[in-house]
């Protein structure tokens, strides 16, 4: 098996699986027919802000994780520069 070489790789690899699980989250109950104030009481709902908790700290990671990187390569860029 290859491993990921590159932040993004493993950000595209973890989205994939968890894309890829979905089915075995789903729930029973009709979702096509929310209005808007239905719709926000439904994700209130401790199952929903799990996974939006989850969807938050994985966005908080990648960005984290992207920006990391773009530093630490321009502190590199600087050093050899002279800077």
């Amino acid at each position: 098996m290859m491993k990921p070489k590159t932040a993004a790789a493993w950000i595209l690899g973890g989205i994939a699986n968890l894309t890829a699980s979905m089915p075995a989250l789903a729930h029973p109950g009709d979702h096509g027919t929310l209005n808007a104030f239905e719709a926000v009481g439904h994700l209130a709902e401790p199952f929903h802000l799990g996974l939006i908790a989850l969807a938050v700290v994985l966005a908080g990671g990648a960005i984290w994780a992207v920006r990391s990187r773009s530093l630490r390569r321009q502190d590199a860029r600087r050093r050899r520069n002279g800077q």
